[in-house]
């Protein structure tokens, strides 16, 4: 009763694969493979079966096994012409056709019936008186897109008629043919004319029991006339291999016809042999052009070491050289020739990312011998937690840093490395700086006028006395994450425009404090992080302070469970278009 509830859809989603017969299955040759792949003893149902279980599984089903038709007895052709003369509607849902054998007339009347069979596959023995009469009879009716003839055994006086047939119907009524696949012993002059003369026969595939070259290059000859021909595909009728030389001596007969070669091919090989690469040869423009050349290799190198660097978060990304294999595969250029040493150095070195204290004593050392290469870095990543002072060792030799990746940093360095490289750092990320004891000067967060992205990490206590920060303090920041803070420093925020401001992502489920701030910047903003304790606090409001966020990600992990309170709204919000919950640390 149950099964009367169920949608068409989900019916059809459920008989699709249980009625279901590939492709590769329905066109395996018997002569090939020695017995038919549906002759197979089974204790299980049979598929029409499934038809039984309802009228709405007997609706839908019904096109389904209709769709795929096997017959392998002149008892199921009997049965099936019966069928097909009571419900006509029936023969046209069968679109593919496979019989293995003649079955008399009844097969004519099967045809009769079934107008839209696009796939027709055919196995019989045609030595037999009669055999296939009624297929005589019936193929004429058909307009096949795909044809499979397969055979036993050669062709004798009383098979004859159905090699006639089949080639009528190649030449006249089947005008829809593109592929064709049949034995090699078909191989008469009459059927090899009509293959060359069917108007959009695209693929042949021919079986051969033979590797006699003089026999197949004939062959293939006599058909490749056809103008729409655009594949001929010579099968190994045995499980013999071919001869070792078939190939080479095929590629003979017609490596003077450049169309052949490009359409014929032995098993699933094409018969055309490739031949040797021209030896490549420096253009001697460029060698004499030694300032067009440097130009051209430094874009190549440009592109193949700053764009195969893995994502710089990444703890252990590629280092330098310095014992890392994932800067090895970036160094293996610099080692070709000297050109490519001396004009890929500054691309290399200008994403340095550093997985432990030896890689970063080691860079240092490099930097005081040759203080050029401190030019080229523009992104530091440092993979590892030291003594702050490493850092600002590396800093002081990097003139053109634009983003720093840290770990950790003490306030007397973060402070000077924010005088030495403030000024130009766009990114800075991921660097826990230590707290001091009292009160920091918040001038420090006015050295960084080009930050775009900034993680903050640190509980330093500021003084937020308005006057101290001027108005214009990270005028370009874009994203703001925060884990570790004071509330002192979302005080002084408040008293910065941050025209720029979009997001903002609270890594800490415990994180308290913001509420000037929210009331500040909040409607800037269009995407925040935040846990249920943030979003449910009455003093930051989230709701009403933050009415153009789209997207909400809400934080929770295993002794931080998300409620429902955390979606009670107190206002709505019209622009909000994702709520994504996201789990911290390794809680799943």
């Amino acid at each position: 009763m149950a099964a009367n509830w169920l949608p068409d859809e989900l019916i059809s989603r459920i008989l699709v694969p249980l009625l279901h017969v590939p492709d590769d299955i329905l066109s395996t040759l018997i002569s090939i493979a020695g017995v038919s792949p549906f002759l197979t003893f089974s204790l299980a149902e049979p598929s029409s079966t499934y038809l039984t279980v309802s009228k709405s599984w007997l609706r839908v089903g019904t096109p389904l096994l209709y769709n795929v038709v096997v017959i392998r007895s002149k008892a199921q052709a009997q049965a099936l012409a019966a069928t097909l003369t009571a419900n006509s509607d029936l023969g046209r849902l069968i679109k593919k056709l496979r019989v293995e054998g003649g079955y008399d007339l009844f097969m004519h009347t099967i045809i009769e019936r079934a107008p839209n069979v696009a796939d027709l596959f055919i196995s019989l023995q045609l030595d037999q008186a009669d055999y296939a009469s009624g297929l005589c009879l019936g193929l004429p009716l058909l307009n096949p897109v795909r044809v499979t003839v397969d055979a036993f055994s050669e062709v004798y006086a009383n098979g004859v008629k159905f090699l006639e047939v089949l080639q009528a119907c190649i030449l006249g009524q089947w005008t829809r043919l593109t592929r064709l696949e049949m034995p090699l012993d078909f191989a008469q002059q009459n059927l090899q004319e009509a293959i060359s003369k069917a108007a959009l026969l695209e693929t042949l595939v021919v079986w051969s029991w033979t590797d006699w070259l003089h026999t197949l290059a004939q062959y293939i000859r006599a058909v490749s006339g056809n103008p729409s021909l655009k594949k001929i595909q010579v099968m190994r009728g045995s499980q013999e291999p071919w001869h070792p030389s078939l190939r080479q001596d095929m590629y003979e007969v017609f490596k003077s016809n450049s169309r052949m070669l490009s359409m014929l091919f032995l098993g699933r090989e094409r018969i055309l042999i490739e031949t040797p690469e021209i030896p490549f040869v420096y253009p001697l423009r460029l060698a004499a052009d030694t300032l067009q050349e440097d130009a051209i290799w430094d874009r190549i190198l440009a592109f193949v070491l700053r764009s195969d660097v893995p994502e710089i978060e990444e703890a252990g990304a590629g280092l330098l050289g310095h014992g890392n294999g994932a800067q090895t595969s970036r160094l293996s250029p610099l080692l070709v020739c000297k050109l490519f040493a001396r004009l890929g150095r500054k691309h290399l070195y200008a994403i340095t990312v550093l997985k432990n204290e030896n890689n970063a004593q080691s860079l240092e050392s490099e930097l005081e011998r040759h203080p050029e290469l401190g030019l080229h870095v523009q992104i530091l990543c440092m993979n590892f937690y030291s003594d702050s002072s490493i850092l600002w060792n590396l800093v002081v030799h990097m003139p053109a840093l634009t983003e720093l990746h840290g770990r950790y940093a003490s306030w007397k360095v973060f402070r000077n490395f924010s005088v030495v490289a403030g000024r130009r750092l766009r990114v800075l990320q991921g660097l826990e700086v230590s707290r001091i004891t009292g009160t920091a000067n918040p001038d420090t967060l006015t050295l960084f006028p080009q930050i775009v992205r900034l993680h903050w990490n640190s509980k330093t206590k500021f003084n937020s006395a308005p006057e101290l920060l001027h108005w214009t303090t990270f005028n370009n920041l874009v994203n703001l994450t925060v884990t570790e803070f004071h509330e002192s420093f979302f005080t002084v925020l408040a008293h910065a425009d941050l025209p720029s401001l979009r997001s903002v992502f609270f890594t800490s489920l415990t994180a308290y404090g913001g509420a000037s701030f929210f009331r500040k910047h909040g409607s800037k903003l269009q995407e925040v992080q935040l846990s249920q304790q943030q979003i449910t606090a009455p003093k930051l409001a989230i709701w009403r302070n933050c009415p153009s966020v789209t997207t909400l990600n809400i934080l929770f992990d295993e002794y931080h469970p998300v409620t429902d309170r955390c979606l009670v709204a107190s206002e709505i919000l019209l622009r909000l278009e994702c709520i994504q919950f996201k789990v911290l640390g390794h809680f799943a």
